[in-house]
């Protein structure tokens, strides 16, 4: 029994490690690509590529400080795609939970150790409500999960603009709240850093999940509604409470990204701040193979490549625009590493069919 327990797990963790390496050559391949663009605008990627990397890890802290977001709003996606649903209202939930972090944490006074968890469980409440009604919809109304999540981000979106321009106004100037209080601030990493201890915040996530989905009795029933929802309900999962649940959960892991970025470093709601951060979150998610794990990695290295492409327009002499559009080749290709699986796959059946050639021909002889 033993032997077999230790095999299975020496079988999950090859096919991790054939993933993370999938993953690393769709990497590869994508600077490629963009260093090809590159040289077709007449410029130099190696020197671009060295701007941007080296202007990303000069400023680790805004790393890490945008890696924290990507963490949530990839597991936001990743843990909804496991029971077969699909997240698309990260963008909204990650606001509304921004907006309701920085409400609670303007208007009420608590102690410093209380205040900061009665903002975050205020937004995963609010984005786990969200959430929640694009599951119920495709259950009772078979609607696209998909559909009325794109919906909602612009209903939301525009509340939160009505709420940070008129009732929740804290300036003058431009539409946002009025900063939260100090017992409502998670502190930053070092004086100076723009990272908060948010971060372990999001990483504690990451780990909480991977344990979660793999050696657990729900993680097992989610993943079992996720591959065959027929099979799974014979086997006695309430595959619709299933669905319900993980888009909660995605919704909440979600809003808690923009309660963590109000409370660790904007300390206030900014209206259209949070814009993109949702969307960054799947491909965050697809990077990783839908891994909690992998997302750990997928998201610093996105962080990188946002927070050094600021710098190409200045010193590399490339159009801000090109560095938007760099992002858009290299996240297509990260986003498909099931093109480089099919590749390996196929190179790999032409080595076993020569192999098999010599045995054919000596058999026959």
């Amino acid at each position: 029994m033993k032997n077999l327990l230790s095999a299975e797990r020496m079988a999950r963790l090859k096919w991790q490690l054939l993933d993370l390496v999938y993953v690393l050559i769709s990497i590869i391949l994508a600077l490629v690509v963009g260093g090809i663009f590159l040289l077709i605008l007449g410029s130099n990627p190696i020197e671009a590529y060295h701007i941007m990397f080296q202007k990303a890890f000069v400023s680790f802290g805004a790393i890490l400080r945008r890696m924290t977001i990507y963490l949530l709003s990839g597991l936001a996606v990743a843990i909804p795609v496991k029971s077969g649903m699909f997240n698309m209202g990260g963008e909204g939930q990650i606001a509304a939970g921004a907006m309701t972090a920085a409400m609670l944490g303007s208007a009420l006074a608590l102690p410093a150790g209380i205040h900061p968890v009665v903002c975050m469980l205020g937004a995963i409440l609010v984005g786990a409500l969200l959430s929640s009604i694009s599951a119920l919809m495709k259950l009772k109304f078979g609607s696209s999960e998909v559909v009325t999540g794109i919906m909602l981000n612009y209903v939301v979106m525009y509340i939160l603009q009505y709420l940070s321009m008129y009732p929740f106004r804290g300036s003058p100037n431009s539409p946002q709240t009025a900063e939260i209080l100090e017992t409502a601030k998670i502190p930053r990493l070092a004086e100076g850093s723009q990272a908060s201890y948010g971060l372990f915040i999001a990483l504690g996530c990451c780990l909480l999940f991977a344990f979660i989905m793999n050696r657990t009795r729900f993680g097992l029933e989610l993943k079992s509604a996720g591959f065959n929802r027929l099979a799974a309900s014979y086997q006695g999962v309430r595959v619709g409470v299933m669905s319900v649940l993980s888009m909660a959960i995605g919704g909440g892991l979600a809003a808690m990204a923009g309660a963590v970025e109000v409370m660790g470093g904007r300390y206030l709601y900014l209206d259209a701040y949070f814009t993109n951060y949702g969307f960054d979150g799947i491909a965050v998610a697809y990077m990783a193979r839908n891994n909690p794990l992998g997302v750990i990695v997928t998201a610093f290295f996105l962080s990188t490549l946002k927070v050094g492409a600021v710098a190409l327009d200045r010193q590399a002499g490339v159009s801000v625009y090109f560095a938007i559009a760099l992002q858009g080749i290299i996240i297509a290709l990260l986003v498909s590493p099931y093109l480089v699986e099919s590749v390996f796959n196929r190179i790999r059946q032409k080595r076993l069919a020569k192999r098999k050639e010599p045995a054919i021909k000596t058999a026959s002889t």
